[in-house]
């Protein structure tokens, strides 16, 4: 009986410790596995591009003037313009302060008469101008300018109880308009005599220049590798007396000259989206004419637009970035993505297990996948905003994971 006893207890301690066994071994495993990773699959887009250096080919004639002083544009870049528009007036007697007060004048009138289209915008632009101001101001009074301080001081004023009415919802400050007007008025005759400068032809206006008005046009454009050649090796003319340019017509051209090798990819009669340098945005152009040169080896692409807008104003002999593939998928980690029974597959987080859904790999860039859902149908495809599972091994399907 005792002998029974013994064993017993023996028992006992053997099963209570081999329990305590697997509970202090199953939090030094979870103390040291990897924390539970997920990731949201989203929507992205991935593009491929390549540099090229090339020229732009566009029908424009220099706008100069015979006066000298300071210069306010009536256009902005991009604009259209008719047959003897004014695009300048030329102040032969002004401070460049002069100016730069009338041309803060311009721009208050502006963004309150886009009120009604945009309220947040204006907001924005009112708030800064009072920031830039309420700045000039400290710097002012240092160097001891009373008179503008004070004048200033009132503007900002004025351009606080408007940034108040913005903010209660007001859009209709034709009677600040009004009063900015009359305060412009003042300002240009308080500038001296003024020269308006003037366009024989309609257009779109640009104040940047180049020296390539009127050399490099668009009837040499869609050229052959040796016209390539002769168009890149036109030199710019001296630029004297310039207000800016008047483009004439909107069609336009840029030209790139590479291997054919390197040209194989681009496929006439197809449009790409060409980034300028020094430009945020993309343009989309249509190439319009691959021209081959095989005994040298060179292509010349010709991509054309009918586009005219602010971003036009660069350079004519210019470099650019061109998409040469893009895709649009949902985005997950290479590292994520398994092969299960001869398919592409991901785990998703399902409720504290893994669950296996099939992804259909579309684009590669920089350790990720794009992924879209034409897959065989072997498993659930992926959604959005399924939560991808990371960092985790040996997962299955059903395996229990949180």
């Amino acid at each position: 009986m005792i002998k029974n006893r013994q064993a017993v207890r023996m028992t006992i301690i053997i099963i209570v410790s081999l329990i305590a066994i697997v509970y202090i071994s199953y939090h030094i495993f979870n103390s040291v596995k990897p924390p539970l990773s997920l990731t949201a699959a989203r929507y992205d887009t991935f593009s491929k591009s390549e540099s090229v250096n090339g020229y732009i080919l566009k029908d424009d004639i220099l706008i100069t003037t015979p006066y000298s002083g300071q210069v306010e544009y009536l256009y902005k870049d991009g604009e259209r313009v008719s047959k003897n528009s004014v695009v300048a007036n030329v102040y032969t007697g002004a401070t460049e302060e002069q100016l730069g007060f009338l041309l803060y004048l311009n721009d208050v009138i502006s963004i309150l008469s886009e009120c009604r289209i945009n309220s947040n915008i204006a907001l924005e632009e009112i708030t800064d101008r009072i920031s830039s101001l309420q700045k000039a101001v400290l710097n002012k009074t240092s160097e001891g300018y009373v008179g503008w301080v004070t004048e200033n001081q009132a503007e900002i004023e004025r351009l606080q109880s408007i940034r108040k009415l913005l903010l209660e919802g007001e859009t209709d400050f034709s009677g600040e308009i009004s009063l900015y007007k009359v305060q412009r008025d003042n300002q240009r005759l308080s500038m001296g005599t003024v020269r308006q400068i003037s366009v024989e032809q309609p257009g779109y206006f640009f104040s940047h220049t180049d020296g390539y008005e009127g050399l490099l046009t668009t009837e040499k454009a869609e050229s052959t590798p040796n016209e390539y050649s002769r168009n890149n090796a036109v030199e710019k003319a001296p630029v004297l007396n310039s207000i800016g340019s008047l483009v004439t017509d909107i069609s336009w051209y840029y030209e790139c000259l590479m291997d054919i090798d390197q040209s194989e990819k681009y496929i006439q009669g197809s449009n790409y989206d060409l980034t300028f340098d020094g430009k945020d945005k993309s343009q989309r152009m249509l190439l319009s004419k691959k021209s081959v040169d095989r005994q040298n080896g060179k292509a010349v692409l010709s991509f054309h637009s009918v586009v005219v807008n602010e971003e036009f104003n660069m350079d004519r002999k210019t470099g650019a970035s061109i998409v040469t593939e893009s895709a649009t998928g949902l985005k997950v980690s290479m590292d994520d993505v398994y092969i299960v029974d001869g398919v592409s597959c991901v785990y998703i987080f399902n409720e504290g297990v893994a669950s296996l859904r099939e992804v259909n790999i579309v684009f590669e860039m920089g350790g990720y996948y794009l992924v879209d859902r034409k897959t065989t149908g072997k498993f659930k495809v992926i959604s959005l905003n399924d939560l991808v599972i990371s960092n985790q091994k040996d997962l299955y399907d059903g395996k229990v994971v949180g």
